[in-house]
């Protein structure tokens, strides 16, 4: 059916009529309007739409609050565990090689400049060994380059890298 919503007579051929919304009958119904007298001019439908019942309400109300609670609940979850996964379970030293550069960063007059080379990681579970070269700026503005080594060991209760760091 292609007509505008509004109000039009019970398909089901009951004497009242039937909510139409542009797309499907609605549940609301109401008796016929009074005929008009003999020579009145016929005024225009008034298209006008059923009211939400305080039931209708309540269960949107619900609805959105729980649907609010657990997208609240997810977005915590994800909040509170970002960066906490535990490097023993990923067994390669890609975790303890980030923390050791962030490290040797630390100890630089420009990391920003901070280029590392020939990385080599040992060690397994929480325990890690990181070793390399970086090359970076100087206080006076020239590239040099440092040998660098790391001792790393995970804490999981803490969720952090902790160790020794020798740049020279």
């Amino acid at each position: 059916m292609s007509n505008p919503a509004g109000w039009y007579p019970d398909p089901a051929g009951q004497p009242q009529q039937r909510f139409w919304d542009g797309a499907t009958w609605r549940e609301e119904v109401r008796a016929f309007p009074a005929p008009n007298p003999a020579g009145a001019k016929q005024a225009a439908p008034v298209v006008e739409k059923p009211k939400t019942t305080p039931k209708q309400t309540a269960i949107g109300c619900g609805v959105f609050l729980v649907l609010s609670l657990i997208i609240g609940g997810i977005m915590s979850s994800c909040v509170a565990n970002a960066g906490k996964v535990d490097p023993a379970t990923l067994g390669d030293g890609a975790h303890a090689k980030v923390a050791c550069r962030g490290m040797v960063q630390d100890k630089l007059k420009a990391p920003s400049t901070a280029d590392f080379n020939s990385e080599r990681v040992s060690g397994s579970g929480t325990s890690w060994n990181v070793a390399g070269s970086v090359d970076s700026q100087n206080s006076f503005g020239a590239k040099i380059r440092s040998n660098y080594t790391c001792s790393l060991t995970y804490s999981s209760t803490d969720h952090q890298w902790n160790g020794s760091v020798s740049v020279g």
